[in-house]
């Protein structure tokens, strides 16, 4: 195998060689050199011309200059003794970064160093063999503890050495560093070298001070024990609950602050660690005053790194929320013994306003009844002329001699019919004076029909024409008088309006349709409207816009309560150009 040397000069003079001599292959390659840093930037530079190069760095004082020797092999030849160099730019260009330093002069001389030191933006050559370029990089409130701890280390005896600390970056930002130290030592146990490793923890160290500031901000109590159950680490909110320092608490064991009524519930909650990761109960704690604290307390138990057993409490005060208990248990006692007595009272008030609705529907009816008494007389006028006509023709006739059977079996058949007409007329008005008994369903377009059937021949009396508009009819359920009762309350005050408005037109508009499951029944007058000062009263009670003596102010009012408590409806007024308009909104009967 043929062997290639070359004396180093620089980078161009070794790109060059490798090309001239198609270096560019499998081969070995050694580098002599006097100088660590100049080597590695030798390898760098050999690797990039060739992936495939197995490299070997000879350092010593009697290697000057540079030499470097070349043998090309084959591809499947293997280099047992030497790290490859895919192993080696691994460590170059990784996160952490390793250091080899010299045990002489507090250990500040560095004789190696990868280059991953570059992602705090420094080169390896900075810290070569070069003491005071090392020192600046520590921070100014770290270096000497740093130096101490490494120097009372090695003079112990240890071999394993961890620190953490502050360095400054090239740019002037603090890192937090964490550092793993091994000591090489001789066969008379001298130190004769300390290689390690540094990792960028300042993500760590960040989230670790901004949990610790959280902890130490947040208004409920905090403590960490220990696998022995010893508290190491408490809150500045729990010192203040209970009125101790940090250094009264620390070292102590949880039970020195549980009231003693719960040191059976503490003892339970320890042994339940080991298959509860999370527990939640309520404990009382006592105070340096003498006092009781009683809290919520969430414990919750895990693992740190190094596999050892911790737990941490978070606890919540809620003396005030205890005492507001027991307040609101003592008022709910006596606001029991307080409805005790007020239930017979209620009861007695609630029978009261019932008799007084009672009262108060009884007075609609009976003011409904008068106003029908004199539809009835409307009703029973004409045919009760006509029965005297007949009458007073039969006299005549027989008066005259010219009587026929004939004619007494017409006069008879007129008369019956009458009084037929007049029965009828009886019975319908017996029939809406009826109490209402149970709900049924019933068609609107009907209860309106027998409704106008009562008032039509008062209204053609007085010449007030009542239109009806069926634009769709729907089936709804409730009280089939109440409902008609409130229809006529609704017609006889629009009667009224025209009346004493003198109504040109004396017209009265019904119109029933549907809209959104709702039956809705329109009635409209002329009758010049309510007066926008009173119009939001005409359904309260005993209000009334007519004289004292025409009305009792109850027929709107118990028409509201009937349309809207009785039958889940809803009953409202208001003024048209023209005059007043109710509209009744009731639901739809369900199939």
């Amino acid at each position: 195998m043929k062997k290639y040397e070359l004396s180093y000069t620089d980078s161009n003079n070794l790109n060059e060689f490798m090309k001239n001599n198609e270096l560019t292959d499998s081969s070995l390659v050694q580098i002599y050199a006097s100088n660590e840093a100049e080597a590695f930037s030798i390898e760098k530079d050999v690797c990039k011309n060739n992936l495939k190069a197995r490299v070997s760095t000879f350092i010593s004082d009697d290697f000057s200059p540079v030499t470097l020797q070349f043998v090309k092999v084959p591809d499947d030849t293997r280099v047992s003794t030497h790290v490859r160099p895919s192993e080696l730019e691994f460590f170059h260009s990784g996160p952490v970064v390793i250091f080899k330093r010299i045990p002489k002069d507090d250990c500040w001389v560095v004789s190696h160093v990868t280059q991953s030191v570059a992602q705090w933006g420094y080169e390896p050559t900075y810290f070569l063999d070069n003491e005071e370029a090392v020192k600046t990089v520590f921070h100014k409130d770290d270096m000497e503890g740093v130096r101490e701890t490494l120097i009372k280390a090695i003079e112990a005896g240890k071999n394993n050495i961890h620190q953490q600390y502050r360095i400054y970056k090239k740019d002037k930002t603090l890192a937090w560093i964490s550092e793993y130290t091994q000591v090489i030592r001789n066969n008379k146990g001298e130190p004769i070298e300390l290689v390690g490793y540094l990792v960028d923890v300042t993500q760590d160290k960040e989230r670790e001070i901004l949990y610790s500031s959280i902890i130490n901000t947040t208004t409920e109590g905090f403590w960490l024990l220990d696998e022995s159950l010893t508290i190491i680490d408490v809150n500045y909110s729990l010192c203040a609950m209970l009125g101790y320092t940090k250094d009264e608490m620390i070292n102590k064991k949880p039970l020195d602050f549980i009231d003693s009524g719960d040191h059976a519930l503490c003892e339970a909650q320890a042994d339940l660690i080991d298959d509860i990761s999370s527990r939640i109960y309520e404990i009382s704690y006592k105070m340096k005053n003498g006092g009781v604290l009683q809290t919520l307390t969430n414990a919750t138990t895990m693992y740190d790194q190094s596999g050892k057993v911790k737990t941490f409490a978070f606890m919540t005060d809620i003396s005030k929320q205890k005492k507001i208990e027991e307040d609101l248990r003592e008022r709910q006692e006596s606001i029991e013994e307080l409805n005790n007595s007020l239930e017979s009272k209620i009861y007695q008030e609630v029978e009261k306003n019932r008799e007084k609705d009672q009262m108060m529907y009884q007075q609609s009816r009976l003011a409904s009844m008068g106003e029908m008494i004199g539809n009835i007389a409307h009703q029973w006028r004409q045919p009760l002329n006509i029965m005297a006509l007949v009458m007073q023709d039969l006299y005549i006739s027989d008066q005259l001699g010219n009587l026929t059977s004939k004619k007494v079996e017409e006069s008879y058949d007129k008369s019956n019919n009458l009084l037929q007409y007049m029965s009828q007329t009886i019975d319908d008005f017996r029939n809406f004076f009826q109490q209402g008994g149970e709900e049924e369903a019933f068609s609107v377009k009907d209860s309106l029909d027998s409704v106008h059937s009562l008032v039509s021949t008062n209204l053609a009396y007085h010449h007030i024409d009542c239109q009806i508009d069926v634009k769709h009819d729907s089936t709804i359920k409730g009280g089939l008088n109440e409902f008609k009762q409130v229809l006529i309350n609704i017609i006889n005050n629009a009667q009224e309006a025209i009346e004493t408005n003198e109504s040109a037109n004396k017209r009265i508009r019904v119109l029933i349709t549907q809209k959104d499951n709702q039956a809705i029944i329109s009635i409209s007058d002329d009758g010049g409207g309510i007066n926008k000062d009173v119009i939001q009263k005409v359904f309260d009670p005993y209000f009334t816009t007519k004289n004292q003596t025409q009305g009792t102010g109850l027929g709107l009012y118990m028409s509201k309560q009937i349309i809207e408590n009785s039958m889940c409806g809803s009953l409202s007024v208001k003024n048209t150009k023209e005059g007043a308009e109710f509209k009744i909104s009731l639901p739809l009967m369900q199939q």
